[in-house]
């Protein structure tokens, strides 16, 4: 079947055959205008537009689609219609918050690598004092510690520090829930975080958003 007349399941699996050109020019096509709007109202919740970054990346977020032998794509699950788009979109975002962080870890480290706890910290709404990072450091280390693992930390951080909602999450390649699933695990890690004790003040979730 051709390309273009391919539904949007069908076109993905196009996509991952090995002889994918085609099917994949039209996902480009048809994925281009969702992708474009993302990147662009990202810069511009920044604070700055250049259409010349603009198009880097977008660029950059088909290559993340594409890389890993189209990893993104081979897990994507479609849940209800549309919800491909709304995948695109979140992946768009993330590429240009992504550029952004970087910046912003460069111009505070210099050509230092950033820890994950130093990371962490800069996805917060403004710079934390020395008390809220230690703060940060001591929930980040304590969802490191839960059962969930990994998958539940970052859910929880993508959240509260990110902004992401429960169905932005849901849509993300290996978190592997559905948007009641991420509502439940956020809900069941935030009543942990407020209970925990510990040495020295007990994090607070205002001081994380």
């Amino acid at each position: 079947m051709p390309a273009p007349t391919l539904s949007t399941s069908g076109l993905i699996a196009a996509c991952l055959e090995p002889d994918s050109q085609t099917a994949w020019t039209e996902l480009v096509k048809r994925s281009q205008p969702v992708i474009a709007s993302a990147v662009i109202a990202t810069i511009r919740s920044f604070g700055r537009y250049d259409p010349s970054l603009a198009d880097d990346l977008i660029q950059e977020t088909f290559v993340r689609l594409y890389k890993d032998d189209r990893k993104a794509l081979r897990e994507f699950t479609e849940r209800h219609a549309n919800g491909f788009y709304g995948f695109l979109q979140v992946v768009a975002a993330s590429v240009a918050k992504d550029h952004f962080r970087a910046l912003n870890a460069q111009k505070r480290y210099g050509e230092r690598v950033a820890g994950p706890e130093e990371l962490i910290d800069l996805h917060a709404s403004r710079p934390p004092n020395a008390e809220q990072s230690t703060r940060l450091q001591e929930v980040d280390r304590l969802l490191s510690g839960m059962a969930g693992g990994q998958r539940d930390r970052v859910i929880f951080w993508l959240y509260y520090q990110q902004g992401y909602t429960a169905n932005d999450i849901a849509q993300l390649p290996n978190v592997g829930l559905s948007a009641k699933g991420v509502e439940s695990c956020i809900l069941r890690m935030t009543k942990i975080v407020r209970s925990s004790k510990g040495e020295g003040p007990r994090p607070t979730l205002g001081e994380m958003r």
